[in-house]
């Protein structure tokens, strides 16, 4: 499914190697069927480069079937159910405030660390090889993407506090009681969703439905 791509970011290796390797047979070998996360295509990319260079095609082709399922779920782990949902409510957050630069709030909140891993990943493995692994297993990525998520609970419920103070929920006397009471729930909820593991994606779109329906009868 990204085999294609995978070959043609290899084509430049191709071109420095000249008569050394038969152009067939390097291409055939990198059309094979490839399907990882997109971001950690890189560090496998690096690592593939290096063994290529160093005449070790059979290892190339390895290490390439061998990491591609794992660091699928680890890109999905980390970037699908954690720092974007997180981004997301971060630029919610903004976007309750009518700040004009609530996208630009997503884009930096979502793009350093995919950049660093793209960057990192693929210079990484170009200097050790299969070796490369070990950049990926120093950066603990289960347990970074639980602190995000646990991120993206704390912005979710600081934002449905903000919405429960825009005005529109005042019960008795001008306090804003009913909304603060909606609010405090859903930031309760939050943690508690995280806590049993429940996808932040489910957490995000669940609790502003939630939310949006309780506000509309209110």
């Amino acid at each position: 499914m990204q085999n294609l791509g995978f070959a043609y970011a290899m084509m430049p290796l191709l071109e420095e190697q000249d008569d050394r390797v038969d152009p067939r047979e390097f291409l055939l070998r990198h059309l094979q069927r490839f399907n990882t996360h997109p971001v950690f295509t890189a560090p496998i990319l690096g690592a593939v480069s290096r063994l290529e260079e160093e005449g070790k095609p059979e290892e190339a082709s390895h290490i390439k079937e061998t990491l591609m399922a794992p660091y699928a779920a680890l890109g999905d782990s980390l970037f699908g159910n954690s720092l974007r949902p997180c981004s997301a409510a971060g630029g919610l957050l903004f976007a309750l405030q009518g700040a004009l630069l609530a996208p630009l709030v997503y884009l930096v909140l979502y793009t350093p660390l995919h950049l660093w891993i793209r960057f990192r990943g693929f210079t990484a493995g170009c200097e050790r090889g299969k070796e490369s692994v070990d950049f990926i297993r120093a950066m603990n990525i289960p347990q970074l993407a639980s602190k995000i998520r646990w991120c993206a609970a704390v912005l979710l419920g600081v934002a449905a506090f903000v919405a429960s103070d825009r005005g529109a929920f005042v019960f008795g006397g001008g306090v804003p009681l009913l909304g603060r009471v909606l609010a405090l729930a859903v930031i309760l909820g939050s943690f508690l969703a995280v806590k049993k593991s429940v996808p932040v994606t489910a957490i995000l779109y669940g609790s502003a439905a939630a939310l949006g329906m309780v506000f509309a009868l209110v």
